[in-house]
């Protein structure tokens, strides 16, 4: 008699502490985050989703960042509306949830 024994590894947690950090210019942003449970299974890489909407488009840009990488640096942001971001981390078994969105308004002229 032959027995199989399969053994769930859980997803990764979510990226703990989504940070927009401040710009160097008027329409970048740098984001970073903090690694928490991989879920018994290395980290492959993380996703960043950026989204914003404008009166006339909704755009979205998903990233893919090396696992050694907890930071991104995003250039050539819409100035004068709301951008939202989010990580994901994943690994072999699938992909965490989002971490906590975090938001900027970005000004319509250089600081």
């Amino acid at each position: 008699m032959r027995v199989t024994y399969y053994l769930r590894l859980p997803f990764p947690e979510r990226p703990d502490r989504l940070i927009v950090n401040g710009t160097d210019t008027y329409n970048s942003v740098s984001l970073k985050w903090f690694v928490t449970y991989d879920g018994n299974s290395p980290i492959t890489h993380f996703f960043v989703t950026h989204r914003y909407n404008t009166s006339k488009i909704t755009r979205e840009t998903v990233y893919r960042v090396a696992r050694d990488l907890l930071e991104l640096h995003i250039d050539n942001l819409e100035v004068g509306v709301t951008h939202f971001f989010a990580v994901e981390a994943e690994n072999r078994v699938g992909k965490s949830d989002s971490a906590t969105v975090a938001k900027t308004i970005t000004s319509t002229g250089r600081y």
